[in-house]
């Protein structure tokens, strides 16, 4: 299982790579290039997104 935070500040060392991350996206990308991940996330950030985005998301 892979989770990922939905974070939209900096964490750690303030090193500008290491920047916030959108959890959606990354979970895109990461089960672009997967089949046997279990993925989720921590925390998301709903009240942060347009609902048009979520719905998006759902399966068609």
């Amino acid at each position: 299982m892979v989770f990922v935070s939905d974070h939209y500040h900096v964490m750690g060392d303030n090193d500008p790579r290491n920047g916030p991350t959108d959890a959606m996206t990354t979970l895109a990308g990461i089960a672009r290039d997967t089949v046997k991940l279990r993925l989720g996330t921590l925390v998301c950030s709903a009240t942060f997104r347009q609902p048009e985005g979520f719905q998006s998301l759902r399966p068609r």
